[in-house]
């Protein structure tokens, strides 16, 4: 009886510490309705800044699903994407302290700027930042904080809507193809592009740019792709393009 009074304990203490919940949530800004999100077209590299975009656009399934991890503080949690696996900061450029300081994404190191108070419990709260005090909004600017696009930045908190937000569950989506780098779909730099040999870095209809894949009569593409000629610089090439110029 010792031994799993010992045992019920520990088991009690790893439960009610909180150290190992993980909420997947989408976060909705109760002044426009659109969801937390990356660039829509990337959102893939340090310095990406946050934006607030329709919840039903065909890329929020990944740039607005996010993973709030405890950090020891009560409420207080390290906000990572799915979609880049970077995590939501202060951007210091200019000290971090100020109103109109920009939040953007970066690589997560536990620093102070990347911790956000955010009562999850609520039907609505804020998402304030631990190094500032100040909290996420949605700049109203000439949009009034309307548009898709729109830029997220911190300021004093006011409790006005535009920074008020509506923390949703999710599922956890299925990792895109473009987790990796230089395969077919995968996101690529047009100044810089890593795609494998022979593959372009091509830009889709949508902005979106992705590699695409070498092709030929005898050399097809999968599944939801299309063998489509590409000029570039005067040379036709085959490249598979995904169906309707959206990568799956």
């Amino acid at each position: 009886m010792k031994k799993l009074g010992i045992l019920f304990t520990v088991v009690l203490v790893l439960i009610t510490s909180g150290c190992m919940v993980i909420s997947k949530r989408s976060l909705i800004s109760s002044h426009s309705s659109k969801c937390l999100s990356l660039d829509v077209f990337g959102g893939y590299y340090d310095g990406d800044p946050a934006q607030q975009w329709d919840c039903n656009h065909y890329h929020m399934g990944l740039q607005a699903s996010w993973e709030l991890f405890p950090v020891g503080q009560s409420d207080t949690y390290r906000v990572r994407s799915f979609h880049s696996g970077k995590c939501l900061e202060v951007d210091l450029s200019s000290g971090g302290k100020n109103n109109g300081d920009i939040v953007r994404q970066a690589k997560c190191t536990g620093a102070d700027n990347q911790h956000w108070v955010i009562m999850l419990g609520q039907q609505s709260t804020t998402i304030k930042s631990v190094y500032s005090g100040k909290c996420a909004e949605v700049k109203l600017g000439t949009t009034n904080g309307m548009q898709d696009g729109d830029a997220i930045q911190q300021s004093d908190c006011t409790g006005a809507d535009n920074q008020s937000w509506m923390p949703q569950s999710i599922t956890a989506p299925t990792p895109p193809l473009d987790t990796g780098q230089g395969q077919l779909c995968n996101v690529c730099n047009p100044a810089n592009p890593v795609c494998k040999t022979g593959a372009l870095c091509l830009v889709m209809a949508s902005g979106q740019t992705i590699c695409g894949q070498s092709c030929s009569t005898a050399i097809g593409c999968p599944s939801g792709y299309m063998c489509t000629p590409i000029t570039q610089l005067g040379k036709t090439v085959f490249q598979c393009v995904p169906d309707n110029n959206q990568c799956p």
